[in-house]
């Protein structure tokens, strides 16, 4: 028996099994393909005697394959998609905590399969078209974890989140069917339509966003891998998709292509009803780039999360694009601001954005693992996605942070995504990242990295930003700004085009580059900057250590009590009046010299001497 979502795709085809659904690469898959894929799957599957309701690990390239995979199994199982690229011992950890039964996997990905045949699990491996080549019976035998619970789900999605820790989502069939056909009623989509898919299908952004909301309007499926824009390029000026979705990273690059020579074509771009935007904050300098490049169609930031099925919350089709930075109106949901009482909050107030709706998951596995809480507000269907945000008066969401990537910088908490918008609205501004790095008295500080569309020589390193900073300190409260910003060649994304925070900020607190910044490396030159040594900073700092010019001395352990007392010194020593915020502008001793220097000079005074 045909399962829920492939049935509904079925009913929605009215006799056009013969148009095509999904293409990627050179493939191209009928619906009446999809349809006999799954009959020879769940066939193989029967015959391995696999038992239903349970979980088949799937393993496949980017492109579509992956979805049309899942769908197959979706008939008596439940598909959980393997990320691409991971780790012997991350496949490793996922066996251990999830019970699956049996692999499902694309003959080119060789590791899943050694690792499947080592451990002895029943196997199916198909080609790059889906064909069956072999199956073997296998030897383990394992029930799925807490079989007699298990509800019919359709996928189990891995996830980490913000977290680290990993998590995995069940979804029903109605979870999926809510969400895809609020995307469909959401954005109008019909048979004529063609998305432009940019995500791998181990997301659910490019699973259920893109591919099942396509094929349940009876449309077709552009697949792309969004990590090649050339090739992403001429897959849009061949097949000339009507709207497009992915990360804004992945639309980045394309753009970047698309200025160097490998342009989209006019046709192309005049195909577009839209392009969508989710899975990361829609930034000003992107929605500009695009502009500016005469994509003119509606720019249209979504939110989502893989515990939704996806989507929950979009702008319509015709929002100005001034509303860009809101993720819009809720779409086949219900949400709600609270704070942390649990009470609802009035309009333009922030609190955690907290969903309910058909879409929503019934819960995280069962894997027997502390680090995982209840997910949803106490008896009640409320799920708490842990996202700060706000509505405005018009009803418009904003998501302004993450709960967990909150800083807590002394006694202040500051949201990384207020700052990274506020880097990302300059033009020359790719991509930003902010993370918390260890700080002596503080907790935590903050740092800034960005990349640029300017031509920098990264050969000697990146490039410590201050003026960046003093822009910020007319943009955001002076507590917000981060005490380093670093202008560099690139930012660590993760597999589906996402800017890796856990992972770059691990790398950068144990870099020597965060060493050299933090503690410096050079001795006092001028007799201003011994003065500021010996009469102001190690006083201030309490320390016998020799203090380096170029030492970032908010890093290196000043808070704003010490950084007063240094100011307050300075000043009594000099007797004139400087900027207040002089040593949060400035944080190196080099940086203070010179502004000190060019103080006496105005005023016509002398050069400060270290015996003053």
């Amino acid at each position: 028996m045909d399962n829920t979502l492939l049935r509904t795709i079925k009913d929605g085809c009215k006799g056009s099994f013969d148009k095509v659904a999904i293409t990627y690469a050179n493939h191209h898959f009928k619906y009446s393909d999809l349809i006999d894929i799954n009959r020879k799957i769940t066939l193989a599957l029967e015959d391995l005697n696999v038992p239903q309701n349970s979980f088949i690990a799937c393993a496949f390239p980017r492109g579509g394959l992956g979805a049309i995979l899942c769908l197959s199994v979706n008939a008596h199982w439940a598909a959980m998609p393997l990320p691409t690229g991971l780790q012997s011992n991350s496949i490793m950890e996922i066996l251990d905590l999830v019970r699956v039964s049996a692999f499902l996997i694309e003959e080119s990905q060789t590791q899943m399969l050694e690792i499947a045949e080592r451990l002895r699990f029943p196997i199916i491996l198909v080609n790059n078209t889906g064909r069956v080549l072999w199956q073997q019976i296998g030897k383990l035998k394992i029930a799925p974890r807490n079989f007699d619970k298990i509800k019919n789900y359709a996928l189990l999605i891995p996830t980490s989140g913000s977290t680290g820790y990993p998590k995995y989502v069940p979804l029903s069939d109605e979870n999926i069917l809510s969400a895809s056909r609020g995307i469909i009623n959401w954005f109008g989509l019909t048979p004529d339509d063609k998305c432009l898919n940019m995500m791998p299908s181990y997301h659910v952004h490019g699973l259920i966003s893109a591919t099942y909301s396509t094929l349940l309007s009876n449309g077709t499926v552009i697949n792309s891998d969004g990590m090649r824009p050339d090739e992403t390029i001429k897959g849009v000026n061949k097949n000339k998709p009507t709207w497009w979705t992915g990360v804004p990273a992945l639309y980045e690059s394309i753009i970047s292509a698309h200025e160097s020579g490998s342009e989209v074509d006019k046709n192309a771009i005049n195909s577009i009803r839209f392009i969508r935007v989710s899975s990361a904050p829609l930034t000003q300098s992107l929605t500009k780039r695009l502009r500016k490049n005469k994509f003119f169609s509606p720019i249209i930031h979504s939110y989502g999360l893989t515990e939704t099925a996806s989507l929950i919350c979009s702008l319509p089709l015709h929002a100005p694009d001034e509303k860009n930075i809101s993720v819009g109106f809720p779409v086949n949901s219900d949400i709600k601001i609270i704070d942390k009482n649990n009470e609802i909050v009035p309009y333009g107030r922030k609190g955690e954005v907290i969903i309910k709706g058909d879409s929503v998951m019934d819960g995280y596995l069962d894997i027997d693992t502390s680090d995982i809480q209840n997910p949803f507000l106490e008896q009640s269907r409320w799920f708490r996605t842990g996202d700060e945000g706000y509505f405005d008066m018009d009803g418009f969401l904003y998501i302004t942070g993450r709960f967990k990537t909150i800083i807590r910088r002394g006694a202040h908490s500051v949201s990384p995504a207020e700052i990274e918008r506020a880097v990302t609205a300059l033009d020359y501004v790719v991509d930003c990242l902010v993370f918390s790095v260890p700080h002596s008295i503080l907790g935590e500080d903050i740092v800034c990295l960005y990349t640029a569309n300017k031509k920098y020589d990264f050969s000697k390193g990146v490039l410590n930003d201050n003026s960046l900073r003093l822009y910020l300190f007319d943009k955001l409260e002076g507590y917000k700004v981060p005490s380093v910003i670093l202008c560099v060649e690139e930012i660590k994304k993760n597999s589906v085009g996402k800017l890796d925070r856990i992972n770059t900020q691990e790398e950068f607190i144990s870099s020597r580059e965060f060493k050299n910044i933090k503690e410096g490396s050079e001795s006092a030159i001028t007799e201003t900057e011994r003065f500021l040594v010996e009469k102001i900073w190690r006083y201030a700092l309490k320390t016998d250590k020799e203090i380096k010019r170029d030492a970032n001395l908010l890093l290196y352990g000043a808070d704003p009590i010490i950084i007063n007392s240094a100011f307050d010194r300075l000043k009594l020593i000099l007797c004139h009046e400087f900027e207040r915020g002089l040593f949060f502008k400035y944080p190196s001793i080099c940086e203070q010299g010179v502004i000190i220097d060019t103080v006496k000079r105005i005023i016509g005074g002398e050069n400060v001497s270290v015996e003053t």
